[in-house]
């Protein structure tokens, strides 16, 4: 995969990651936002996205800023 690919998905994580864990919506509706074929999708790229950023410091630390921001702006 090249890189502008991986960023994609990589953003495209970060939002669905943040989306699960800062709002009140079932799976199922997760899914059909993001238009994802099942709801276990969101479950398992929850987890995946997880451990990336156990995994990589500087994707955490950009997660982190997000967070900040929107959390201001709360």
């Amino acid at each position: 995969m090249n890189k502008k690919g991986r960023q994609k998905n990589e953003a495209r994580s970060a939002a669905i990651y943040l989306c699960r864990k800062h709002a009140r919506y079932s799976l199922n509706e997760f899914a059909e936002y993001f238009g994802l074929n099942h709801y276990g999708s969101v479950s398992g790229l929850v987890k995946r996205f997880e451990y990336l950023l156990q995994e990589d410091r500087s994707l955490a630390r950009r997660v982190n800023r997000l967070l900040k921001v929107v959390n201001e702006k709360i």
